[in-house]
């Protein structure tokens, strides 16, 4: 829960969430969704760290795979950043149902449960900036009934270990559930 970051512009306006990593010969790293820092001008990209220390934040563009909506930030001089378990399970291997909780600080959106369900392959989000769209080659996708706007970036801990980040929600009636797409943890490398 530690690692999870509020991902805001410089006005401090929420605009999703990232998972605070300490890299080894890296240093400190946040991964997030490409489509959350898009939309804020280079430069304007700010953490929120757990302890309330706010830090500007750079895309890496040589680690960043925009077609994938996977973006990696880098910081200068942030908190102490303590690494969460990492759970990698293999989209083709998954046999699910498997209850977690995704942790969102910030935007008012809370913690909220998931069950991932199940997996696919070459999921598209089509946004209005570049690059238009995102082909996600492996995603699981979670059951919830509490995904609010904002949400996207959220480390979904499964088993003790986080195992993606939520990437968008899709409300098909107003009174169902959400189903989102979780990008699992190995879409960053």
């Amino acid at each position: 829960q530690r690692a999870a970051v509020e991902i805001t512009n410089d006005a401090g306006e929420h605009a999703g969430v990232g998972l605070a990593l300490e890299l080894p010969g890296r240093g400190a790293v946040i991964l997030t969704c490409h489509h959350v820092v898009a939309p804020i001008a280079a430069g304007s990209v700010r953490v929120r760290f757990h302890d309330g220390s706010t830090h500007e934040a750079t895309l890496d563009g040589g680690a960043t795979r925009v077609e994938r909506d996977a973006a990696v930030l880098t910081i200068a001089d942030p908190p102490a950043i303590q690494n969460p378990r990492l759970h990698a399970p293999r989209p083709d291997d998954f046999n699910g149902p498997c209850d977690g909780t995704a942790y969102s600080p910030g935007g008012g959106t809370g913690n909220f449960f998931v069950t991932l369900t199940a997996s696919d392959h070459d999921r598209e989000l089509k946004v209005s900036y570049e690059p238009h769209r995102y082909v996600l080659p492996d995603v699981f996708l979670i059951r919830t009934d509490d995904s609010r706007p904002g949400v996207s970036g959220s480390p979904v801990v499964c088993e003790s270990g986080v195992v993606g980040l939520v990437h968008a929600a899709r409300d098909e009636r107003r009174d169902a559930a959400r189903v989102a797409f979780v990008g699992p943890i190995r879409a960053w490398q």
